[in-house]
């Protein structure tokens, strides 16, 4: 992390979500983490759910004011990671989108049904904080979510997934 954004409280966090994303975004928040405000722009296409979870879980756990940017998209699980702070701002061409989860599976048939078990469960989770956002039920939410759903800045704000567009 550069010396001046971490003086700012502002953390870049673009790409897709794998260890090298989560490791680079915990520690940047562990270093600001006394910080009365953080300020993290977001671009990702997405990636690795349980990464996400841990980046909302640690986010949650601040006592810092966390400011989220999105400046591009928040796809799959960044949007979830969005979800995660006190003030959740789009940029005007910026877009959002869910999905049902997904996963890929080759070990034993014993073990897929676990790690089906685990990812529904999981999943179950993440859908719980998107409703509690947008109001829709959790009937009409996975609904949405059948194929790819995306939303503009606008609709996100509409819906709630977003506070309000960025710069306006």
């Amino acid at each position: 992390m550069k010396k001046d954004l971490l003086d700012s409280k502002e953390i870049i966090a673009v790409g897709e979500i794998d260890e090298h994303f989560f490791s680079k975004i915990i520690e940047s928040l562990i270093l600001l983490k006394d910080k009365k405000s953080i300020t993290i722009y977001l671009n990702s296409p997405g990636g690795e759910v349980n990464l996400a979870v841990g980046i909302y879980d640690f986010i949650r756990s601040l006592s810092a004011e966390v400011t989220i940017i999105v400046l591009g998209e928040a796809c799959s699980c960044a949007s979830y990671i969005l979800q995660a702070a006190d003030h959740r701002l789009i940029s005007e061409s910026s877009v959002l989108m869910m999905h049902d989860w997904v996963c890929t599976i080759d070990d034993t048939a014993t073990n897929a049904k676990t790690y089906i078990n685990i990812g529904n469960k999981i999943f179950s989770k993440l859908v719980e904080v998107y409703i509690e956002k947008c109001g829709l039920t959790e009937k009409q939410f996975r609904s949405k979510l059948k194929n790819d759903w995306y939303l503009t800045a606008e609709e996100a704000v509409e819906l709630g997934f977003a506070d309000k567009i960025y710069g306006k």
